[in-house]
């Protein structure tokens, strides 16, 4: 009896460990991470807006899109410069500046609000002329 309960101890414990080292195998990231949240004048958030992190060095461009909620998050980005850059139809781009240092994980938060981009209308004129529009008589 004590053979098997001490088996089936040692069973359960290297099950829980192998599966304690696979989740945080799978949680692991190897540079910094950028998050933040691309919105409007308001304060709306930006759905599939375009985010992107330019790594001042090397010119590596690294890209993403917003979620519903506006939010992004870029991963494993080299300790460097990067000019964070946010960009949707309709709206101005906006650009924000980070340093990433050498060391512990970073997780830095950038938020991005986005202008609206300003409209130039241009509305035809029309010449008038001396004729006077035909009539039609209606019964």
């Amino acid at each position: 009896m004590k053979g098997k309960l001490g088996q089936l101890l040692l069973f359960g414990c290297v099950l829980s460990l192998s599966l304690s080292l696979s989740l945080r195998l799978r949680a692991q990231v190897s540079g910094a991470i950028v998050t933040g949240a691309v919105t409007d004048a308001q304060g709306g958030a930006v759905a599939n807006a375009k985010v992107s992190a330019r790594n001042a060095q090397t010119s590596v461009v690294t890209e993403t899109t917003t979620n519903t909620d506006g939010a992004y998050s870029i991963l494993n980005l080299i300790p460097s410069d990067y000019e964070i850059s946010a960009s949707a139809s309709g709206f101005s781009t906006s650009v924000a500046k980070v340093t990433l240092t050498v060391g512990a994980k970073q997780h830095r938060r950038c938020r991005l609000p986005l202008p609206y981009q300003q409209l130039n209308w241009r509305v035809p004129l029309f010449q008038e002329t001396s004729r006077a529009p035909k009539s039609e008589n209606f019964p």
